[in-house]
């Protein structure tokens, strides 16, 4: 069972991180893979093996990525196909093993000999199959599973809706389940998500969220309890605040990280940028330029997380879409490497 001292734990371990809080104004973009993808999303760095995983959805590939390897190493970039398409990955307590969220179905896989291990859970048919998949997820900083799944119509205002779930982990994995904890009402198209260890939130992008008018794309910051889930007040209603909206003209915030500054960064899709904004005010602080028209996801990574990396997709085109870039810029950093899940540190064993 994971412990809320976890969460606490995890606040103190980045709590003496320093950084700049000015940012300079230019940083360095680099491609430094052309994998010319169809649509690559989740970037996770695992700080233990120096490696980033992500994956390409549409192509139904888990990708691995060594920066540190030789350029002609055949272990430099590998990938590993899966059975269908797969919307996220994240860490385990054991390296080289993986979570890979698809349709309906949260999968154990080895990397190692690129294979699936086990299915973990499973949602509900009454929640949906037909035209229904996961789109974004991560481990809270106590390791607890979210992820969130949307319709193929849920980019569209009045489309179906989507939920936000975590997986509630049991020690006999044919027992664990995705269990609702933003439903349909609150929510239409969940996307990145990373949590601020300081204020205590969840931040989430809802890309096109029709509960207001005109529908928008929506950062929310969620409060959370120590196992950093959302909280509810007296009347069940979400604890959240809007941090900023963007208009469809603007782009749809996809994919977001945090700095050691607790400052977010997002992949703002059919808008070619990734942008830093304030958490409390939704100020836009930095823009990366890109030359592509969709980039989709950002996650720190290096050994000093002082790279910001970014996944993108062939759609819309540009120079390097469908590839992996790197951006630097000089004092900044990410908070932390990728959480693993830690519910199922047993499960390979059973």
């Amino acid at each position: 069972m994971v412990k809320p001292t976890l969460l606490r734990a995890a606040a103190a371990e980045v709590a003496d991180r320093s950084a700049p809080t000015n940012l300079p104004e230019t940083g360095d973009l680099e491609l430094v893979l052309d994998v010319q993808g169809k649509l690559l999303e989740g970037p996770v760095w695992d700080g233990r093996t120096n490696q980033l995983h992500f994956v390409d959805i549409n192509n139904q590939q888990i990708h691995t990525f060594d920066p540190y390897a030789p350029a002609d190493a055949p272990d430099r970039h590998t990938n590993m196909d899966m059975p269908e398409p797969v919307a996220f990955i994240t860490l385990t307590a054991h390296p080289g093993e993986l979570i890979a969220a698809m349709e309906r179905s949260a999968v154990l896989v080895d990397l190692k000999t690129k294979s699936t291990v086990r299915t973990i859970a499973t949602t509900p048919e009454s929640h949906g199959t037909e035209g229904y998949r996961f789109n974004d997820g991560k481990p809270s900083p106590s390791g607890i599973l979210v992820g969130g799944r949307k319709h193929e119509s849920s980019e569209e205002p009045g489309g179906k809706r989507g939920r936000i779930y975590k997986l509630d982990w049991k020690p006999d994995p044919q027992q664990s389940e995705w269990v609702e904890i933003v439903g349909t009402e609150e929510v239409q198209l969940p996307n990145g998500m990373a949590w601020n260890l300081n204020s205590g939130e969840m931040y989430l992008n809802d890309s096109v969220y029709d509960g207001i008018n005109p529908a928008a794309g929506v950062v929310w910051a969620y409060t959370v309890n120590e196992e950093g889930m959302p909280m509810r007040d007296a009347d069940g209603k979400l604890q959240r605040r809007v941090v900023t909206t963007y208009s469809p003209d603007d782009g749809v915030p996809d994919g977001l990280t945090v700095d050691s500054q607790a400052r977010i960064w997002l992949a703002r899709a059919k808008g070619s940028a990734v942008l830093c904004i304030d958490a409390q005010t939704g100020q836009e602080l930095h823009r990366i330029d890109m030359p592509v028209e969709m980039p989709t996801a950002c996650a720190f990574g290096g050994k000093d997380l002082s790279d910001l990396y970014i996944t993108t997709t062939c759609m819309g085109g540009g120079k390097g879409a469908g590839g992996l870039w790197r951006y630097r810029l000089p004092g900044l950093v990410g908070w932390h490497p990728a959480y693993p899940a830690l519910q199922q540190t047993e499960w390979r064993e059973q």
